[in-house]
């Protein structure tokens, strides 16, 4: 191989200087459960809120958002809270759709052994309340035999739900 090959395929000797390298040496993290909770809580309380204006509108017949209606609603609901018991099945129904997708992610990085975050739930302002959930997936080698069998499970997680 000539020094002037660009390829990403080198030697040991010249990549190296004739020390083997291992990969990274693991690290321990510190979990923020208190921030995956807040999050957690936060997408419950967006999503109930939506939830309960979409509710309303059907009870009322009216179209599915009206947005001169719907923040003005907002304001309503601070003094009537127990109108929001009406988004919890709203709400439920679809933050356990998402924990469900992504604790499938999850459970496959902990069969797997790869160093994994607990769900971050996103709440939003939007129609559904929330922007949706990801984890963090922190590879120690990405082209190791246990990233490639998770990286093929990823499609099948969501079936774990079922």
């Amino acid at each position: 191989m000539a020094p002037d090959d660009l390829s990403p395929v080198y030697p040991p000797a010249l990549a190296t200087n004739g020390i083997e390298f291992r990969g990274r040496a693991r690290v321990e993290r510190r979990h923020k459960y208190w921030l995956h909770l807040l999050l957690f809580v936060l997408t419950l309380a967006s999503t109930t809120l939506v939830g309960a204006r979409i509710q309303d509108n059907f009870d009322h017949n009216l179209p599915f958002f009206d947005f001169d209606r719907d923040w003005a609603a907002l304001v309503m609901w601070w003094g009537h809270p127990a109108v929001l018991l009406k988004g919890l099945p709203f709400s439920l129904t679809l933050l356990t759709m998402l924990m469900a997708h992504e604790f499938g992610h999850y459970l496959a990085c902990v069969y797997y052994g790869l160093d994994a975050s607990l769900p971050f739930f996103l709440p939003a302002p939007t129609f559904t309340g929330t922007l949706g959930a990801f984890i963090r997936i922190r590879f120690c080698c990405p082209r190791s035999p246990s990233a490639w069998r998770f990286r093929k499970s990823f499609p099948a997680s969501p079936i774990t739900a079922l």
